[in-house]
């Protein structure tokens, strides 16, 4: 069973470490070796719109309740963080919340989450994707 751990993104910095290092802002226990010591970061770009690098060798996964499968995150590809996002690191799942608990911070509705995706990809079909929804339903987020 993964120990799940929720951390705040509403940061006054614009990027946040995870990882065992004792200077990370989130850190997982020193002796869980398969977390890098520094594993992944987040980062807050334009528009307002969080990403996540991996930083590891062994990997940071991202989870979405309507996708079936967890997804690798790529060393020069970093993901755009959404609601409903879980980021799994072996036995650890963390999840984003807002400052008041809540979570899934990084869009109020899946409207403004496909056009954020539309923002960042610059391209519909890769939002998409991302995001699991059509390219016209990118399109039609964005116009909206």
């Amino acid at each position: 069973m993964r120990e799940t751990i929720r951390f705040e993104l509403f940061h006054p910095r614009r990027e946040l470490t995870l990882g065992r290092a004792p200077q990370c802002d989130i850190v997982v226990p020193p002796n869980d070796t398969h977390v890098s010591t520094v594993h992944c970061v987040f980062q807050l770009g334009d528009r307002n719109i969080w990403t996540v690098h991996d930083q590891s060798r062994n990997g940071t996964f991202i989870y979405r309740a309507e996708d079936p499968f967890a997804r690798r995150v790529g060393k020069s590809a970093p993901a755009m963080l959404s609601l409903n996002m879980e980021i799994i690191i072996h036995n650890h799942r963390f999840v984003p919340i807002d400052s008041e608990g809540k979570i899934g911070i990084f869009a109020t509705t899946q409207e403004q989450l496909r056009a954020r995706a539309f923002d960042y990809y610059g391209d519909a079909l890769e939002a998409g994707v991302q995001i699991g929804v059509s390219k016209t339903t990118i399109y039609r987020a964005y116009d909206g």
